[in-house]
């Protein structure tokens, strides 16, 4: 840049347009970091109270006399890295995990649970789809825009789609 101006003698608005920068780019100075303290202040009571979020922290110190934005703090908390972890669920010891069985005949099992999709004009299309667990045969698939309650029992009656299925009782 300094070539630039002295030697081709350029404005400085020319000469970073021709690097390809802007001005406010150009004459950026970094500003000392003026939350030092607080930083500071922030790590101590984190690390006194390791299970309170940035709130908590915030909180802690309006009391401890710091007037200071709820914004800087979390900001300030995230650029520590002081962000509290997710807990991960436990997994079961191996001795009391249980395995489930597979079916073995037909009817034993199902499995019901509805899809979702939309179609060329954007609307929701849904589908009710049933299948039988031990032959992986599909017994139910209906679709529809939307599906009430009793559309959906209706589905399951006697002599509808379901094969050998006199057992489902019936509201009607």
């Amino acid at each position: 840049m300094a070539f630039l101006r002295k030697e081709k003698r350029l404005s400085l608005r020319r000469a970073c347009r021709l690097v390809g920068i802007s001005t406010s780019v150009f004459q950026y100075r970094k500003r000392k970091d003026r939350n030092i303290g607080l930083r500071r202040e922030i790590k101590r009571l984190a690390l006194k109270h390791r299970r309170d979020g940035y709130r908590s922290l915030h909180r802690l110190l309006r009391w401890n006399g710091w007037n200071v934005n709820k914004k800087r703090v979390e900001r300030i908390y995230r650029e520590e890295k002081l962000q509290l972890r997710r807990k991960t669920k436990k997994k079961l010891p191996v001795h009391l995990r249980m395995e489930v069985p597979a079916p073995t005949t037909l009817n034993e099992c199902w499995s019901v649970d509805f899809l979702s999709d939309a179609d060329v004009t954007g609307r929701q299309v849904r589908i009710l789809a049933a299948i039988d667990d031990a032959s992986r045969e599909s017994l139910i698939l209906t679709a529809a825009r939307s599906m009430t309650g009793v559309e959906v029992r209706s589905s399951a009656r006697p002599g509808s789609t379901l094969s050998g299925l006199s057992n489902v009782p019936s509201n009607g």
